[in-house]
C-alpha cells in the first residue's frame, strides 16, 4: 500500500509542476515589436535567480537520486554536500537580491517594481504552501503504518521549501511583469 501512495505523491508533484509550467507559459512567448521594452534590473535579477534556483534544485535532486535517501541519512559526507549546495545557492541568491542598489547607492526599484514584488510574494506563498502540502500528504500516506516518518525528511522539507521560496519569487516577479505588460 505504501508504494501506491508514493506513486500518488509523485503524480501529485508532477501535476503541481505541470500547473506551474502551464501558468508560466507566457514567460516564453515571443513578444511583438510593440511589447519589446528593455528589462528592468529586477527582471534581470529574477532571471538569474530563477536559473540559480533551478540549478540548486537539479544538483540536489541528482545527489539524492545518486545516493538515495538512505545514503543521504547514513553518510555525513553526502549530507554535507547537499547542505553545501543549499547554502552556496542561497548565499548567491541572497547576493543577487541584496544587490538591488547601484554602485552609487541609489535604489534600483521604482513604484512598478514594488507592485511587481507585491504580486510575486503572493505567488511565492502559494508555491511554498503547495510544496508543504505535497510533502505532508506523501509522507503521511507513505509512513502511515509505521506511525512516524524518518528523521531525514523534515530536514529535506526545510531545504526544499527554501528552494521553492527562491524559485517561486523569481518566477513570480517574471510572471507579474509579464502580466503588467499584457494588462497595461
Amino acid at each position: 500500500m505504501g508504494l501506491l501512495y508514493k506513486v500518488v505523491a509523485v503524480c501529485g508533484g508532477v501535476v503541481v509542476v505541470a500547473l506551474a509550467a502551464y501558468s508560466a507559459r507566457s514567460l516564453f512567448k515571443r513578444p511583438t515589436d510593440a511589447e519589446t521594452i528593455p528589462a528592468t534590473p529586477l527582471q534581470i535579477r529574477a532571471w538569474v535567480g530563477l536559473g540559480l534556483g533551478l540549478v540548486v534544485a537539479l544538483l540536489t535532486a541528482a545527489v539524492l537520486v545518486a545516493r538515495g535517501i538512505d545514503g543521504f541519512a547514513a553518510e555525513p559526507g553526502t549530507r554535507l554536500l547537499v547542505v553545501g549546495i543549499f547554502v552556496g545557492g542561497l548565499g548567491l541568491y541572497g547576493l543577487i537580491v541584496w544587490r538591488l542598489r547601484s554602485e552609487h547607492g541609489e535604489v534600483l526599484l521604482d513604484e512598478r517594481d514594488h507592485a511587481v514584488l507585491h504580486r510575486a510574494g503572493a505567488f511565492q506563498a502559494w508555491a511554498v504552501l503547495a510544496c508543504l502540502v505535497v510533502w505532508a500528504v506523501a509522507l503521511t500516506e507513505a509512513y502511515w503504518d509505521t506511525g512516524a516518518i524518518p528523521v531525514v525528511y523534515p530536514y529535506l522539507i526545510l531545504w526544499s521549501c527554501f528552494i521553492v521560496h527562491a524559485v517561486a519569487l523569481a518566477a513570480g516577479v517574471l510572471l507579474a511583469y509579464r502580466r503588467a505588460e499584457r494588462d497595461g
